[in-house]
């Protein structure tokens, strides 16, 4: 295994546009763009197929865990319920009263 690491600043206008076409984002002058190279796992324990690199992409950063979905199946009356009561407990309630 291998790590680099590269300063976005000391990178040429070339290899810039060519990690930002990499990582499908622009890259800022006070990050870095780090690399780490890893041998293909050999087959599954039990199994013959061997996991593809490609498979390793569920805890990259732009894709989202599968919990994020909790409330996809609620209405949105459901939902103001749930985010009323949250409010309410973090004392966050958008609502005030400046008479006070």
């Amino acid at each position: 295994m291998e790590s680099n690491s590269y300063s976005v600043t000391d990178l040429s206008a070339d290899q810039r546009h060519a990690f930002e076409g990499v990582l499908g984002q622009p890259l800022r002058d006070d990050q870095c763009v780090i690399i780490h190279v890893a041998d293909q796992p050999q087959s599954i324990a039990g199994g013959s197929e061997t996991e593809s690199c490609n498979s390793r992409t569920a805890n990259q950063p732009h894709e989202l865990p599968e919990w994020v979905t909790i409330f996809a199946d609620l209405s949105d009356e459901e939902f103001a319920e749930i985010e009323a009561a949250i409010l309410t407990r973090a004392d966050l309630s958008r609502s005030f009263d400046l008479d006070e």
